[in-house]
């Protein structure tokens, strides 16, 4: 799958992305309120832009380790995504111009630095699994898994997208759910391969 940004397009020294124009969207998710999420299905956002938590992927063809990052509200969320996406990035002058097309400012009407990547020996990849037209969604990266193919090798990163139990209170607004992750560095292409889950009271 070919990688895009919801904003204007540029193109990556590896050829990784290009992407088309998507129409801004002012959205307020940091508003969203999930009154049914229990404390230990959102645990408090970090400020650290370091990993939090890690990994193993397992698989019958092999197996990739990736950390899940906590950057708090990123661009991405701020556009509209009518499929699920993903978004590679190879080096730091494109993590600069991808946190530069935030439409949010700090006290000092800035915007927002990007976070300290080692770039030369990890990849960045952002996921979406689709715009909503509420809030209450999230996104969760399972595992991901290195599929050997005779015409080449790739990664398939599976994912679920759980959604809002019926009881939950949320806003009525569009959002998008993200998540972020590094990985070893790599050029492989990427395949998504994503499942829809029911809120955990619901199951």
């Amino acid at each position: 799958m070919k990688p895009e940004f919801p904003s204007r397009p540029f193109l990556s020294k590896q050829g990784f992305v290009q992407s088309t124009l998507a129409p801004p969207l002012l959205l307020s998710s940091m508003m969203v309120v999930v009154s049914c999420y229990s404390a230990a299905q959102f645990p408090p956002f970090s400020p650290s832009p370091h990993p939090t938590s890690s990994y193993l992927a397992h698989s019958m063809n092999s197996s990739i380790r990736f950390k899940v990052l906590n950057f708090g509200p990123t661009p991405l969320e701020e556009g509209y995504e009518p499929k699920p996406k993903i978004f590679v990035f190879q080096n730091q002058e494109e993590w600069t111009q991808f946190w530069q097309r935030s439409r949010r400012l700090d006290a000092n009407l800035q915007k927002p630095a990007s976070p300290k990547v080692d770039f030369t020996h990890r990849t960045v990849i952002g996921l979406t699994s689709g715009s909503h037209p509420t809030g209450g969604y999230r996104v969760r990266v399972d595992r991901i898994e290195l599929n050997k193919r005779s015409e080449g090798d790739r990664w398939i990163v599976h994912y679920s997208e759980i959604a809002p139990g019926k009881s939950c209170s949320v806003t009525q607004e569009p959002s998008t759910p993200t998540v972020f992750i590094s990985t070893p560095k790599s050029t492989l292409p990427i395949d998504l391969k994503g499942q829809k889950q029911p809120h955990p009271a619901e199951r």
